[in-house]
């Protein structure tokens, strides 16, 4: 964790897990208005594995009771290429030198105190983590060029 005027970074929920196993993870957003969550998955095995998430959905709730959260509007990541208003389309990651990043910014304002990372990992890509900056006020950096990342969602 490190820690800014203003703002405070976290990186959470590292290392493996299970193939094909649904992993679920938080952290605490209080007194931020601003949030970027960035997950990461391990470098491709191979070129054509088409590795992405099969899973991957951004949640906020009030308490870290499982059963207290509901998914923040547009970061539900979908394999479907008919995602809905409220879905993205999850992006295949075939980088065999480089870990595959999707990033949300994400508005704070009028969600709940705790973020909640819940993601499914493809065989063979299992090695992850999360990465959340928070920011108070307009203190968020403004960038255009995300070089590197395989998504970025606004929410």
């Amino acid at each position: 964790m490190g820690t800014y005027q203003n703002g405070k970074s976290i990186q959470f929920q590292m290392g493996p897990i299970a193939t094909d196993a649904t992993s679920a993870s938080t952290v605490d957003c209080l007194g931020f208005d601003r949030a970027i969550l960035e997950v990461y998955m391990s470098k491709a095995t191979n070129g054509s594995s088409n590795a992405k998430w099969t899973s991957l959905v951004i949640q906020h709730g009030l308490t870290t009771d499982v059963s207290n959260f509901t998914a923040v509007s547009g970061a539900t990541g979908t394999t479907e290429s008919t995602a809905t208003s409220t879905q993205f389309v999850l992006p295949i990651h075939n980088d065999t030198a480089q870990s595959g990043v999707i990033r949300f910014d994400i508005n704070m304002v009028g969600k709940a105190r705790h973020l909640r990372v819940v993601k499914r990992a493809p065989p063979s890509h299992h090695t992850s983590s999360n990465t959340v900056t928070l920011f108070r006020g307009n203190s968020s950096p403004d960038s255009a060029g995300d070089a590197g990342l395989d998504a970025i969602v606004h929410v």
